[in-house]
């Protein structure tokens, strides 16, 4: 999902659409008698802060995603950014 017109690096209006989409209920469907339900993961980056250009962003998303993957938290978070890791 490529968010627009957000406020130039701003972490927390990202987090509020993840959060609303994360949390948005599925429908259960059912294929050949066998009920379903889907689930969503979503990755975040911020132009710039997190990279550049195109493959930057989406590593860095997909990192995001596989941290969160991991931890399994009950809601979305944004992985910091490397500088954001370094300042600390």
């Amino acid at each position: 999902m490529l968010l627009t017109d957000l406020p130039l690096d701003d972490a927390a209006a990202a987090a509020h659409v993840v959060v609303d989409r994360h949390d948005a209920p599925t429908q259960p469907f059912t294929v050949d008698g066998a009920e379903h339900r889907t689930d969503v993961t979503i990755g975040t980056a911020l132009f710039p802060r997190d990279g550049r250009t195109t493959r930057d962003l989406i590593a860095h998303a997909d990192a995001a995603d596989a941290d969160m993957y991991r931890g399994k938290p009950s809601r979305p978070a944004l992985r910091p950014s490397p500088e954001d890791r370094t300042s600390r």
